[in-house]
């Protein structure tokens, strides 16, 4: 055998030795390119869960907030209906209305006609004078 015989053969195979490397290097950038990938749509699956959870719990919590402001209206319904029967209620409230145009203030609401802080302080934004209340529009 001489030597020009092995010379066609070795260089196609070293042909083929680098062309599988250069094949080989590529794959294993793409692979590369593919794992940071994935990662970062873990990072993003693992934000958008947390961000569910975190919905869920406000939807949660908004919804007791929501059953709680039903039980406070069914009360203040019962409560107006009950005032609506009660007639004393209406002499009491016309009494305050009254002490409110006679110039009576908060406290003597309170302590008089015998309402609530609350009441008081609705009838006074309702029926004092502008003077009384500088928020009144």
């Amino acid at each position: 055998m001489d030597l020009s015989s092995w010379v066609l053969p070795f260089v196609l195979l070293s042909l083929v030795v680098t062309l599988e490397a250069i094949a080989l290097f590529w794959l294993w950038r793409r692979q590369r390119h593919w794992q940071r990938l994935c990662q970062r749509w873990r990072q993003i699956q693992e934000r958008q869960q947390g961000d569910v959870i975190g919905l869920c719990a406000a939807a949660v919590r908004m919804d007791e907030r929501l059953q709680q402001l039903v039980c406070d209206l069914d009360e203040i319904r019962e409560r107006s209906e009950a005032l609506r029967q009660s007639p004393e209620s209406v002499v009491s409230y016309q009494a305050a209305i009254k002490c409110i145009r006679e110039g009576g203030g908060f406290e003597e609401l309170v302590s008089q006609c015998g309402l609530t802080r609350e009441e008081a302080n609705l009838l006074l934004r309702l029926y004092g004078s502008e003077a009384d209340d500088p928020h009144r529009h």
